[in-house]
């Protein structure tokens, strides 16, 4: 009965999922890359810039044109947010126009040697999406 319930035990270990490890170093492919967004939050205007060199990682984050806070961050949490925007960049569908959109924004996202771009309108269910993104790297920024 013992060796049953140790079994079982042993069983249900190997079941569950591991945790998905965060590497201590920049990706090959997010070396020398950078995430922006500008977008519209209330009446202001807002920039958040990710910046990867080499092994380490800077985040800034503006408002209007004034820098309001910057940090360094682990490279592993540059590879996850590089990650989403890329996610997020794939799950746009062709733009309409954005003409009466009250809160914009523009998403870049540099790898390598190529640069990707798209607008949208924060209202919007991908826009959504994207506050998402933001929120988690002002957290970084405000965390460390």
């Amino acid at each position: 009965m013992n060796r049953m319930i140790i079994l079982i035990f042993l069983v249900a270990g190997c079941a569950s999922r591991a945790p998905e490890r965060l590497t201590s170093s920049l990706s090959e492919e997010t070396k020398g890359g950078m995430i922006e967004i500008d977008y519209v939050r209330g009446n202001n205007f807002h920039r958040l810039v990710a910046t990867a060199q080499s092994d380490s990682v800077l985040i800034e984050l503006f408002q209007d044109t004034e820098l309001t806070r910057k940090n360094r961050v682990e490279p592993a949490k540059y590879n996850v947010l590089s990650k989403q925007a890329e996610e997020l960049l794939n799950s746009f569908k062709v733009e309409k126009k954005i003409a009466n959109c009250r809160t914009p924004f523009v998403l870049k996202l540099k790898k390598e040697n190529s640069m990707r771009m798209v607008e949208g309108c924060r209202s919007d269910e991908q826009g959504a999406l994207l506050g998402k993104l933001i929120r988690e790297a002002e957290h970084l920024v405000l965390s460390q």
